[in-house]
């Protein structure tokens, strides 16, 4: 019986060391909980943003907040849980192209959504004469004539 109670806690160690090492933030997660306050200017800031969400060149990166749990790691690796809010800005054109296939909707219920990168706008224009849409996994809030993009991304 002795022997068999050894044999069951030798088994078990390697499940649970390797369950642990995962857990740690081990080098090369993605885990953060990062503002776009914290870095420098706009080449760190999008440096930073697109290790997590693709950007084309012509959007300008006005604030951010990005908040992932890598899960990928450890013996059961997940899916990642993930928030990621954006002020975005660029022309017409290129948020259309943002926001294509996304559905309108009211705007009802997106205030609180966004309101956190718009907060580190200048002037309040990202938060009046808006159009929303959603997707799956995505909402938009636009304002077209001063060319700002609210987003959120997430994985819940």
């Amino acid at each position: 019986m002795r022997a068999l109670c050894w044999c069951a806690l030798l088994l078990t160690l390697p499940v649970t060391a390797g369950c642990q090492l995962g857990a740690k933030g081990e080098v090369g997660s993605l885990t953060t909980n990062t503002r776009s306050a914290e870095l420098g200017d706009e080449v760190s800031r999008r440096g930073f943003l697109t290790r997590y969400i693709k950007l084309p060149p012509d959007l300008e990166v006005q604030a951010f907040h990005v908040i992932y749990h890598d899960q990928s790691g450890g013996l059961v690796p997940g899916p990642s849980d993930y928030v990621i809010s954006m002020a975005l800005r660029g022309d017409e054109a290129t948020l259309r192209a943002r926001v294509e296939g996304a559905r309108a909707r009211q705007c009802e219920g997106f205030e609180e959504l966004l309101v956190e990168s718009a907060r580190e706008l200048q002037g309040a224009e990202a938060l009046s004469n808006t159009e929303c849409y959603e997707r799956q996994g995505a909402r938009y809030k636009v304002n077209w004539s001063s060319g700002v993009l609210l987003e959120e991304r997430f994985a819940r």
